[in-house]
C-alpha cells in the first residue's frame, strides 16, 4: 500500500467548506482511452483514513488503485471525492468532483438541456 500525508488544507475556491473528512476520496491521476478522447476513463483514487503508523494514529491518504468511471460514480453516491495534486510526500485537494450527463456527440438532435421537465 502507498500512503501520502494529509495536509488538512483545501485549494478549492471555497476552501473552508471543502476540507476532506475521514472516508472521503480524491483523484490524483487520470488515463484516457486514446489521445483523441478528452474524457478520462480511469482514475487513480485515494481514500482518507486514520492509520496506526509508528506507534500513533495518523490521518493519511491510502492509495486504492485505478477505478473506472462507473466505479468512481458508485463512490460518489456515498462519499465526497476531490480533485487533487500529489507531490513527493503529500496530497493537496481542490474542488469536489461531480458526475455530469451529456450527449456523446455535439450537435445532437435531442439535447438534454432542451428536454421538457419530468
Amino acid at each position: 500500500m502507498t500512503y501520502m500525508t494529509f495536509t488538512g488544507v483545501s485549494y478549492a475556491s471555497d476552501s473552508e467548506s471543502n476540507i476532506p473528512v475521514i472516508g472521503d476520496y480524491c483523484v490524483t491521476n487520470v488515463a484516457h482511452k486514446n489521445e483523441e478522447n478528452h474524457c478520462a476513463s480511469r482514475f487513480l483514487v485515494w481514500k482518507l483514513k486514520d492509520k496506526f503508523i509508528d506507534f500513533t494514529f495518523k490521518t493519511i491518504w491510502e492509495e486504492q488503485g485505478l477505478f473506472t468511471s462507473a466505479q468512481l460514480a458508485e463512490i460518489l453516491q456515498h462519499s465526497s471525492v476531490y480533485s487533487a495534486r500529489k507531490s513527493l510526500t503529500r496530497i493537496e485537494t481542490g474542488e469536489k468532483i461531480e458526475v455530469e450527463f451529456r450527449i456523446s456527440h455535439n450537435g445532437s438532435s435531442f439535447p438534454l438541456s432542451e428536454m421538457p421537465p419530468c
